[in-house]
This record gives C-alpha cells, sequence and structure tokens, in this order.
C-alpha cells in the first residue's frame, strides 16, 4: 500500500510534468 506521502510526491510529480 503506498503511504499518503509517497501518494502526495507522486501527484506533485505529476503536476510538475504538466506544467511542463
Amino acid at each position: 500500500m503506498i503511504t499518503s506521502n509517497a501518494r502526495d510526491l507522486y501527484y506533485e510529480l505529476r503536476d510538475d510534468f504538466k506544467k511542463h
């Protein structure tokens, strides 16, 4: 199971990719 912390990092990276 993915921890909420790791999930936050995952979504943060996705947001970065979306911005670029």
